[in-house]
């Protein structure tokens, strides 16, 4: 989808930073001018493609290397590794895991810049498809089904950014400083003269700001596409993405008003009737078919169009043996191993892999810990797709988002739930049942343990810490719930250095209390100035302190 266009990204490229002047005027022919793109249906075609390229493989600027920014794989990696439930193995995740990041870190940098630089490609692109749907070069309704496309996917970009350098929005109803809304193209002295003039926009209006990108994008993107059907956004994922917004909000009658859009059925069978979406039967299938029907949608990564040793997911997440292939640079933290609600037989302990074999972890590679590794990503190449959104998480929005509006556990929250989780839990005295449950809030522990689990590696687990962290009774110290707590910021994480082969069976054994783990990295509390990421020290020098800088950095 990438690759094959490539020679049309070089205008694109230039358009991503404001700051680009013109030093030639020499257009190259594999490039198209902005005078001539808008001109052609199949150069509108091309044009979105390069939106959907930003998204995957933005450039980090040490040797401008594609590194998976900001949706590719960076978002999964730098949010799991913010969390405690995965393990930082090596120094390489060092200032993300440790929460000793700066307004100068590569992290906080390139997450924000590239996702500024989506925003800006999709901003280019819906205007640009304005004028091309004037001139009669495509029909409106085609337009803005471009418009929507851009949009979903600004929209995503906006949320990741609220979720890295704003607080909640529980924090005073979104009153507190949120990030920039950049809502046109930056393609011009002018452009960018009008951009130096705006700084950041409150909580609250950045979410109002994304829920009517959504809005418009629901209203106008198909219900299904013939190609790339899990790699084009859909009416279904805008809606499934509307629900993850609203529940950062707190809005559960929104969730559910949207989610009755997709979710259909009962007893624990359940689809969409917009697109088909639904569950695979097994917790491998959106791994083992990453165009599957779960996969409502993911950023496409190719064996020639990727993030690289230093971003692809399988080289990151993966075991560092040789029978895989990969760095394994981010290990399964005892903290999630042992958590009681992960059972025993819980077939989703089968998507992990040890670095070490026959159950003995003195045979772990020399140099390296012993440490089990997510199994979820494996193609050859670094061709896994990133997981965005899936039906799983469509579910446990409805469930959560259910019995916090109705507080009360009966079998329609319920039936979300074990769709999820009783295709993993297979032994039926396992599974739950309404009786499973003394009380709403104790159901409700349960589908934020089931999120842990089921999203385990997939970039999930910061964004639920950031939404809970004033949440009185699920905030991030009670999300251990089987010990002490202690934080309710950024949670105690285990070092990878306090990991031997000799107490590996111990600290992995499965039923290892949580207050038994030694956290070598103590918590940090909500009103910590690390709780979000600084912004990025060039944004702040370069708009002449416009763009206000989070305290303390």
């Amino acid at each position: 989808m990438k690759k094959r266009y490539i020679s049309c990204f070089i205008l694109f490229t230039m358009m991503a930073s404001a700051s680009c002047k013109k030093v030639l005027d020499v257009t190259p022919y594999t490039a198209f001018t902005d005078a001539t793109v808008y001109t052609d249906a199949a150069r509108v075609e091309l044009a979105m493609v390069g939106v959907y390229d930003a998204a995957q493989s933005g450039f980090y600027p040490e040797g401008l290397a594609a590194r998976g920014y900001p949706f590719g794989a960076a978002n999964l990696q730098q949010d799991d590794l913010r969390g405690e439930d995965m393990i930082n193995m090596e120094s390489f995740y060092q200032i993300t895991y440790n929460s000793t990041y700066v307004s100068t870190s590569p992290n906080c940098y390139n997450i924000w810049n590239n996702c500024y630089a989506l925003i800006n490609k999709a901003n280019i692109v819906i205007e640009g498809v304005a004028a091309a749907i004037a001139n009669g070069v495509i029909t409106e309704a085609a337009g803005k089904a471009y418009q929507a496309e851009c949009r979903f996917l600004r929209a995503m970009a906006m949320h990741q950014l609220l979720i890295e350098f704003a607080r909640p929005y529980a924090d005073q109803s979104g009153a507190t400083l949120g990030v920039v809304i950049r809502d046109f193209a930056i393609n011009s002295d002018a452009s960018i003269a009008k951009a130096a003039a705006i700084g950041r926009s409150s909580v609250v209006n950045c979410y109002t700001f994304i829920e009517k990108d959504l809005a418009f994008a629901a209203e106008n993107l198909p219900d299904t596409r013939s190609s790339y059907v899990n790699f084009r956004a859909t009416k279904a994922a805008a809606i499934a993405l509307q629900m993850r917004v609203f529940l950062h909000e707190g809005k559960w009658s929104d969730v559910l008003t949207a989610g009755a859009k997709i979710v259909s059925g009962s007893g624990g069978s359940y689809s969409s009737p917009i697109g088909g979406w639904k569950l695979t039967a097994a917790p491998d299938g959106p791994f083992a078919d990453n165009t599957s029907a779960e996969n409502i949608f993911s950023i496409e990564n190719t064996s020639t169009d990727n993030g690289a040793v230093s971003g692809a997911l399988q080289s990151m997440y993966g075991s560092n043996s040789t029978d895989i292939g990969a760095r394994g640079l981010i290990g399964i933290s005892p903290i999630l191993w042992n958590l009681s609600y992960w059972q025993a037989s819980d077939v989703r302990r089968n998507l992990t892999v040890a670095n070490f074999s026959n159950g003995n972890p003195s045979t772990a590679p020399s140099g390296k810990k012993p440490m089990y590794f997510t199994y979820k990503y494996r193609e050859t190449g670094w061709g896994d797709d990133a997981p965005q959104i899936r039906y799983a998480e469509v579910l446990l929005i409805m469930a959560e988002a259910y019995a916090r509006q109705n507080n009360t556990v009966d079998a329609t929250g319920l039936g979300y739930l074990n769709a999820v989780r009783n295709r993993a839990v297979t032994t039926a005295g396992l599974q739950y049942t309404t009786s499973s449950f003394a009380a709403t809030q104790d159901f409700i522990k349960a589908v934020l343990a089931e999120r842990r689990i089921e999203f385990l590696g997939e970039g999930k687990r910061w964004g639920d810490l950031h939404r809970l962290a004033l949440d009185p009774l699920y905030n991030a110290s009670r999300l251990a719930w089987n010990g002490t707590a202690t934080s309710s910021g950024i949670p105690g994480k285990v070092l990878a250095s306090a990991i031997t082969a000799t107490n590996f069976a111990t600290l992995y054994s499965g039923s290892t209390p949580y207050s038994s783990i030694a956290k070598g990295l103590d918590s940090l509390p909500y009103d910590n100035y690390r709780f979000v990421w600084g912004i990025p020290a060039t944004e702040v020098t370069n708009s002449n302190g416009v763009i206000k800088q989070n305290d303390l950095y």
